[in-house]
């Protein structure tokens, strides 16, 4: 089923415990909700099944953010048939203010849509 959502486009910056999604509008880039979890290593397949829950209704993914969790969750969702027909696009990131990840969103889908 299909999502209500104005837009089938979003973005989520995450590290290993946090996610923070950004749905995008071809205006511009908003923040949504914010999935945050203070999960041992070990626990990180528990926390990426809670973010892809998340995306399944979505046709494209962006992934940024520090380190390698968003390369870890791609890997991840690459496993998942629901995201068999999906873009997946990964960024790594470090150091963003809210509106330099709002810019980054933005900038990344009116690329994407071109």
């Amino acid at each position: 089923m299909k999502n209500n959502h104005i837009t089938n486009h979003i973005a989520v910056w995450l590290d290993h415990h946090t996610a923070q999604f950004y749905t995008y509008k071809p205006e511009h880039a908003e923040e949504g909700f914010k999935l945050t979890d203070k999960l041992e290593e070990s626990d990180l397949h528990k926390f990426y099944q809670q973010v892809s829950k998340r995306l399944v209704d979505f046709d494209e993914v962006l992934l940024f953010g520090p380190g390698k969790a968003q390369e870890e969750l791609r890997n991840h969702l690459l496993t998942d048939k629901h995201f068999q027909n999906k873009r997946i696009d990964v960024k790594t990131e470090n150091h963003l203010t809210e509106n330099q990840r709002a810019a980054l969103v933005r900038n990344h889908f009116a690329t994407v849509l071109r």
